[in-house]
């Protein structure tokens, strides 16, 4: 039996062995969305690179190592240990979770404004399972791979979000999730509703505190109703031999503008996926991403952006630096469907290669099936500027720290792009070269 059978039969018995231990088991519906899911898990199993959408990436070194579902028990893990990544200097309102359960000690939630539901998902399940019916996999298709399905066949914990209708909330979300335990699979979900006329600020925050190596396969679905304004920031810090794949669903409606931001710093094997559907007119996103690889990691981007209505407007901005033998994939696609008409897109994908040994994949897509549209793509890789490292050594600066000014200096564009001012801060000292 290959390798591939062998990692699909052990999270199929995962699956039968867990099930009632999982929250919602009791709820009908719950469990009529994990079986199905998890019937197409052991119809498909993992993609292959035979599969288009995974032809850069090889999967096989999570399929060879059986991750555990975690085990609730203490922590050893302090406050201070947590400071660096909380946003406190930002009034932000925190929800934590440490290897794969929430942690009420170190949240900061209490002074949420009137209307704003912020809660950890398998309580809502536990307490309100009606609230949460209509919207959870509302946005996502689990069928889209195997990652999902098995996100939602064996999600536990995570985020539950709602905002009501004409409310603003001031200061950012923070959604952190820390992991300590060797050897351990999350499977986290959060759903986020944003109601017509409001405007939220979201943080989710992925931070690895130990070298051994654990797995996170997060999903993350969010549903922009009309006139909703919605800034997500996505920062992967994943320890060195950890995996991450994760996928950030939205559906967005008529005049609803929503900003992502995805870091990624750490991790050995990264796949992010962020698929967007304008599903009414006049709706607007824009995608900006920032990848930072060195030795031997692999960070794979696939974005997808679906203009479904007239009048859409996407922008996609995304960089990368890669180092020593890192290996970088990018893949975003535009879709324009018919009846689309009045789209306005565009796609940017710049790297940039700091050794020979460096690879990057890749391919920006349109398709386009509406007339009267303005949609554009572009891709470059390249080197450090000589003519610019030759000015800055002729200035007294050394080699290395002129590099590091002219790296900076790439990142900084998307980095500047984020709207909270202490945040960007965050990013530049997590930024390594």
């Amino acid at each position: 039996m290959n390798e591939v059978n062998i990692a699909k039969d052990y999270y199929i018995q995962a699956y039968e062995q867990t099930q009632s231990k999982l929250p919602g088991f009791s709820l009908p519906w719950l469990k009529s969305k994990r079986d199905e899911a998890m019937q197409f898990f052991s119809e498909k199993g993992f993609p292959t690179r035979h599969d288009e959408d995974w032809k850069y990436t090889n999967v096989t070194p999570l399929m060879e190592q059986q991750f555990i579902l975690p085990s609730k028990q203490a922590h050893r893990l302090s406050a201070e240990r947590l400071k660096p990544y909380l946003l406190s200097e930002m009034n932000a309102h925190i929800l934590v979770f440490v290897d794969g359960y929430f942690s009420p000690e170190f949240s900061q939630c209490n002074k949420l404004p009137s209307g704003v539901t912020l809660k950890n998902l398998s309580a809502e399940l536990l307490e309100n399972p009606k609230n949460i019916q209509s919207y959870l996999s509302s946005a996502l298709n689990s069928k889209e791979h195997a990652f999902n399905a098995l996100n939602t066949a064996l999600m536990t914990e995570g985020a539950w979000i709602h905002i009501d209708k004409h409310v603003v909330v001031e200061n950012p979300i923070q959604l952190l999730f820390i992991s300590t335990q060797e050897d351990a699979i999350h499977h986290y979900r959060n759903c986020i509703v944003v109601e017509e006329n409001t405007s939220v600020n979201l943080i989710e925050q992925y931070v690895g505190l130990q070298e051994a190596p654990y797995f996170n396969n997060s999903v993350t679905e969010i549903i922009a109703k009309p006139n909703a304004q919605i800034e997500h920031v996505k920062i992967q810090q994943e320890g060195a031999t950890s995996f991450h794949v994760g996928t950030l669903q939205v559906h967005q409606y008529q005049h609803s503008s929503v900003n992502t931001h995805s870091f990624s710093f750490g991790g050995s094997l990264v796949r992010s996926d962020t698929n967007i559907s304008l599903k009414d007119e006049y709706s607007e996103c824009t995608l900006n991403g920032l990848y930072v690889a060195s030795n031997h990691q692999h960070i794979d981007h696939h974005t997808r952006v679906e203009h479904i209505k007239p009048h859409g407007t996407s922008r996609e901005y995304y960089k990368g630096i890669l180092n020593d033998s890192a290996k970088a994939v990018f893949n975003g696609k535009v879709l324009v469907n018919p009846g689309a008409e009045k789209t306005q897109a565009e796609q940017s994908n710049k790297n940039l290669l700091l050794s020979r040994q460096a690879e990057i994949n890749t391919k920006p897509q349109l398709e386009i099936f509406a007339d009267d549209v303005k949609c554009a793509h572009g891709a470059t890789v390249g080197q450090l500027d000589e003519k610019s490292l030759f000015y800055l050594r002729s200035r007294g600066i050394e080699k290395e720290a002129a590099k590091q000014l002219l790296v900076h200096a790439f990142a900084s564009e998307i980095i500047n792009r984020v709207k909270w001012i202490p945040l960007r801060e965050r990013l530049e000292l997590y930024l390594a070269y």
